[in-house]
């Protein structure tokens, strides 16, 4: 009993099954650096998005912070030089305005006390003296 035996479809069968073990590497292979090459390019997309965010918010942050202290700082600074320059300036003006009217109030007072004691004291020492010296000649001459 002899069987028959085809070659065409041991070819088929062997080749089916060469093709089927190509496709497969082939699809494996192409899927993993297909699969790799987006991960990468995923990865590297994400990374500096994050990056470039995290840079860029923490470069506002410490430059508003920076800004604040130094606007403060200048600001507190001026606040206090205009504040004592106003102050001694005013304190100065008004020393200088009271000290002035103080010394023409009391060089003012001073020379008329002064003035009306001298023309007191005058007045009644030539009174007297005339007084005096009408009194004598009349004497005399009621006495002759």
């Amino acid at each position: 009993m002899f069987q028959n035996v085809n070659p065409l479809s041991n070819k088929q069968s062997v080749s089916q099954s060469v093709s089927q073990s190509v496709s497969q590497s082939v699809s494996q292979s192409v899927s993993q650096s297909v699969s790799q090459s987006v991960s990468q390019s995923v990865s590297q997309s994400v990374s500096q998005s994050v990056s470039q965010s995290v840079s860029q918010s923490v470069s506002q942050s410490v430059s508003q912070s920076v800004s604040q202290s130094v606007s403060q700082s200048v600001s507190q600074s001026v606040s206090q030089s205009v504040s004592q320059s106003v102050s001694q300036s005013v304190s100065q003006s008004v020393s200088q305005s009271v000290s002035q009217s103080v010394s023409q109030s009391v060089s003012q007072s001073v020379s008329q006390s002064v003035s009306q004691s001298v023309s007191q004291s005058v007045s009644q020492s030539v009174s007297q003296s005339v007084s005096q010296s009408v009194s004598q000649s009349v004497s005399q001459s009621v006495s002759q």
